[in-house]
């Protein structure tokens, strides 16, 4: 019998999620050839925060405040909601 066919099996559910630059960064990216990734990116980040409990550190503001890009100031505002 597999694990999850026994009596009483829960799976474990992942409640944490770290967000790193990637996240902040695709969800305000404007250029015309990342709109497929920016809308993955939204539609995630609409449904995780509803699922999940979001964490970051200052690392990854600092290194989002470190880069020169048009969306920069969006993409580190991101972040002022977790």
């Amino acid at each position: 019998m597999a694990v999850a066919e026994r009596p009483g099996y829960r799976p474990r559910v992942i409640r944490t999620v770290y967000v790193e630059t990637s996240i902040p960064s695709l969800f305000a990216d404007t250029r015309p050839e990342s709109a497929d990734r920016r809308k993955i990116t939204r539609r995630w980040w609409s449904a995780a925060l509803r699922r999940f409990d979001l964490h970051t550190s200052d690392l990854v503001a600092g290194e989002l405040l470190g880069g020169d890009y048009p969306w920069r100031d969006e993409a580190v505002t991101l972040l002022a909601g977790i």
